[in-house]
């Protein structure tokens, strides 16, 4: 994108309205923003997957949570940390292989209860379907139903988070089926339900964010036929409604800048001169409040 709409912008509104923008940014001159508040991740296994199945990842919790890091800095401003305070980590779910959402939320409440300032992220290998039946499984029903993920949370406040959430690592819900979600679908899953335990309701398909190409907000619950969904993918209506939440006022709604990425001095300077309008009038001072805001505050 040409740095244009962010040159109209008065001086007093350069940052918000580079916000507004960074969803069609150049790659080369995105914002990188500074983590504010505290969202702390824990992390809990089902006894059955982590003895099976969550060897087969590659390095997945240190996956997750970069990707939750990235989104920190590009997209939503917010400091998340992974809790490494001692606690047991494994847990019993005992034999029952499709959960229903009510039989979810009964043992999450028992087992792992809301705490505040903890986001509880339970990963298992289990069937997950809004009623606890898997139609897959029942011949000629001709009806599908699964749930990847569900989350319950507390308000967020003051910059942290409560809440529970469950990540299936399993494909489907047939309990004939062996078949295992890869990490890449593990991840988009886990990056929703995070953004449920800040408070974001999600978005529908009619939505902008849902049917806007080439990728779909995270956000989305369903979308437009043929998007698909990305964790890296936010739009400024996600990110002012989680944060408003989150810190508990609108004044923070919009993150704030901490240095502009390009691949060099030239690069920006460049993109100054180019959008500038030379040799209109006015271009000099648009060239130059554009220099000073983003290749002046370069990342370093």
């Amino acid at each position: 994108m040409k740095l244009l709409s962010r040159m109209l912008c008065s001086s007093l509104m350069l940052i918000a309205c580079a916000f507004l923008n960074v969803n069609t940014a150049s790659a080369a001159g995105r914002p990188r923003y500074i983590q504010e508040g505290e969202i702390k991740i824990r992390f809990y296994y089902d006894q059955a997957f982590y003895g099976n199945q969550f060897w087969n990842y590659s390095n997945l919790e240190s996956d997750l949570m970069s990707a939750l890091n990235h989104v920190g800095t590009y997209s939503l401003g917010l400091q998340f940390v992974r809790d490494n305070s001692s606690f047991n980590f494994l847990v019993d779910m005992g034999s029952r292989q499709v959960w229903s959402r009510t039989h979810s939320k009964d043992w999450m409440d028992a087992n792992l209860p809301i705490e505040t300032g903890h986001v509880k992220v339970l990963i298992h290998f289990r069937g997950m379907t809004p009623d606890g039946i898997c139609y897959d499984d029942i011949e000629g029903s001709n009806y599908s139903s699964v749930d990847e993920g569900i989350t319950w949370r507390a308000l967020p406040s003051g910059g942290r988070a409560s809440s529970h959430l469950m990540v299936t690592a399993k494909a489907g819900c047939s309990v004939n089926s062996t078949a295992a979600k890869s990490q890449s679908s593990i991840k988009s899953t886990f990056v929703h339900e995070v953004g449920h335990a800040l408070a974001h309701p999600g978005a529908y398909s009619n939505q902008a964010q849902c049917k806007t190409a080439p990728t779909a907000s995270i956000m989305c619950h369903s979308v437009k036929s043929g998007l698909v969904r990305s964790w890296q993918k936010w739009f400024s209506q996600d990110t002012t409604l989680i944060r408003t939440d989150v810190f508990d006022t609108s004044s923070k709604q919009y993150p704030r800048v901490s240095c502009y990425e390009y691949s060099s001095y030239q690069v920006c300077d460049n993109e100054c001169i180019n959008t500038a309008g030379f040799p209109n009038q006015g271009a000099t001072e648009i060239y130059e409040n554009c220099r000073r805001t983003y290749c002046d505050n370069m990342c370093r």
